[in-house]
């Protein structure tokens, strides 16, 4: 069986917004409000057995005067999976002149194989009989007399090895139908037909199987992981089928050990087919008695006078149905769903199943932000912030940022972005931005600055474009690793937006293309970060390129060379080990 976690991810938008610079009060965080994070099962759970009554739906097998039938093999699929408990066949409408010419086998999806009939009956007619195969019947077909009973185990007279042409497999003469058992019934059965003497003709109007199937997935599970301490537990039923509601009760059990009754005699007698329920202890009302169950929400309901005996391995029900008795719990680890219906004869099944946990986290998130691309000075108090945060695991998500250029007193509170426009407060001199930002939980981060020069007065011309001060690895190096990152520390600071992987790369020799790799600008260091998104070839020479495609911050090109006249891009050359 496969779990398959479905939970929320939360990310930040990547673009520019203008933030508002009217300054307020300093704001306290709102109630913190839950996370609700939904783990599933996408299983589909056949509770207390199944029987799959699969019908042909192609014409009749036309028998010749000798050899395979006109459908040869005539099939038949099974879509639902469980191991096999029983098998029954029934061909309908036989009809022969000479029964004891008629082999038929029945080949299931796994390969295992059954001689249904042959050499029976010798020349005793067959007229539109319907025959059921069934290792419980009373006796076998007869030899040399006629057929006269409806069902009958599975017989073959015959003293050697039957000719079934491929592709039938060579008949091991099996006769009991108990060979499937234990294997999985999805997939196509088989039925090979064949008139193994001439003279005389017949037909069959078609088969049916019945498979009984163990139960599936007791319990069923769900595994959770990551989380802290639930404030919440809803249940999520997909899909429920049952010709009779009132037989089937269902037992939640938490990592550990709680456990709810979510629901036990509940629907009546009233047959649903593919309704949804969500169970939650906060629903208007609960799940009914003897009324139809419809799709909705409801609280979880026992009408059943006692405790549930569910089969083991279920822990004993306490018959308690609130999902409160999971809040404050532990929800990491397996979640078990004991499924049980009270009495055979009912089909029942549940496309899925889901658990909504809401919880809330108090782990604060941190971040940082960068005026100008880590620029020194600014002649304009209009500058651009580089926002970054990161809340840690468990994690709501990040949700708000506010500004401030005084640490005091903050912009309200808005959309966490990556990048912002920001007015510095008037007059020349060192100034300092502050951001703080928020969780979905309320989870304030510490308060952190950067500082920035304004000189708008007397702001001095930057004409000269920046360079290169060092280089991981050195110009000319050999054996370098081939799990390198590549580093070109710039004399000045750059604009972050124009170190892309257009401006920045790394060629082999020989080779075209561009290694696949993350580049990005460390504004804190004044860095060009270029990270291979694998290992680099051996013994191979590597040319990095920064072209004058890069700028500073006052938009000057890169110049690796700043004694000839123009800018010059950078290439250097190294070699892998």
């Amino acid at each position: 069986m496969t779990t398959t976690p479905r939970r929320l991810r939360l990310s930040a938008p990547s673009l520019a917004i203008s933030l508002a610079v009217g300054l307020v009060g300093v704001l306290h965080a709102p109630a913190a409000a839950d996370t609700t994070t939904t783990f599933g099962q996408s299983t589909k759970l056949y509770v207390g057995g199944r029987n799959n009554n699969v019908e042909t739906t192609g014409g009749p097998l036309v028998l010749p005067n000798q050899g395979p039938a006109s459908q040869y093999p005539s099939t038949l699929s099974v879509a639902h999976r469980g191991a096999i408990t029983d098998v029954d066949v029934t061909l309908r409408g036989i009809s022969h002149t000479h029964p004891d010419d008629l082999d038929v086998m029945l080949v299931g999806p796994g390969g295992q194989q059954v001689t249904l009939m042959s050499d029976a009956a010798s020349s005793n007619d067959l007229v539109d009989a319907n025959l059921t195969f069934s290792d419980s019947a009373g006796a076998g077909l007869p030899d040399q007399s006629a057929i006269t009973q409806s069902e009958a185990r599975p017989t073959d007279w015959s003293t050697d090895t039957d000719p079934f042409p491929a592709p039938a497999p060579t008949s091991d003469h099996t006769t009991s139908l108990a060979v499937f058992n234990g294997t999985d019934a999805a997939g196509t059965w088989r039925l090979y037909v064949l008139d193994d003497t001439g003279g005389d003709t017949g037909s069959i109007a078609g088969w049916s199987l019945s498979i009984d199937q163990d139960s599936t997935a007791y319990p069923s599970t769900v595994e959770v992981g990551g989380l802290p301490s639930l404030s919440d537990v809803d249940v999520r039923l997909d899909g429920l089928t049952s010709t009779y509601p009132d037989d089937l009760a269902l037992l939640l059990v938490g990592p550990g050990g709680q456990q709810a009754t979510l629901l036990a005699e509940t629907g009546g007698q009233h047959v649903v087919d593919g309704v949804d329920l969500v169970l939650d202890d906060e629903a208007p009302g609960a799940l009914p008695d003897e009324t139809a169950l419809a799709s909705g929400t409801y609280q979880p309901a026992s009408y059943f006078g006692g405790t549930v005996p569910f089969p083991d391995p279920a822990p004993v029900a306490t018959g308690q149905t609130p999902l409160a008795a999971f809040d404050g719990t532990n929800p990491n680890g397996v979640w078990k769903l004991y499924a049980y219906d009270a009495a055979s004869g009912d089909t029942v099944s549940i496309d899925g199943w889901s658990l909504d946990l809401a919880w809330s986290e108090s782990q604060r998130p941190s971040g940082s932000v960068v005026i100008d691309g880590g620029a020194a000075t600014t002649a304009t108090p209009s500058v651009r912030l580089d926002l970054s945060a990161s809340d840690p695991a468990p994690s709501s998500g990040l949700d708000q940022v506010r500004l401030s250029n005084d640490g005091t007193t903050f912009s309200a509170y808005q959309p966490y972005v990556t990048s912002a426009a920001w007015t510095l407060s008037a007059g020349d001199g060192v100034k300092t931005v502050y951001a703080q930002f928020r969780d979905k939980d309320g989870n304030e981060s510490a308060v952190v600055s950067d500082t920035i020069a304004l000189t708008s007065s007397a702001a001095p011309t930057d004409t000269s474009g920046p360079t290169a001060t060092r280089t991981t690895p050195r110009a000319g190096a050999r054996k370098v690793p081939v799990f390198t990152t590549v580093k070109v520390r710039a004399s000045e600071s750059l604009k972050a937006g124009s170190v892309t992987r257009r401006t920045v790369f790394l060629k082999g020799r020989g080779s075209a293309n561009k290694v696949r790799a993350e580049v990005r600008y460390d504004a804190r260091t004044r860095t060009v970060v270029l990270d291979p998104a694998r290992a680099l070839e051996r013994r191979t020479t590597y040319t990095l390129t920064v072209t004058t495609g890069v700028r500073d911050v006052a938009g000057n090109a890169f110049d690796a060379k700043p004694g000839t006249p123009g800018p010059q891009a950078l290439t250097l050359r190294f070699r892998t080990a």
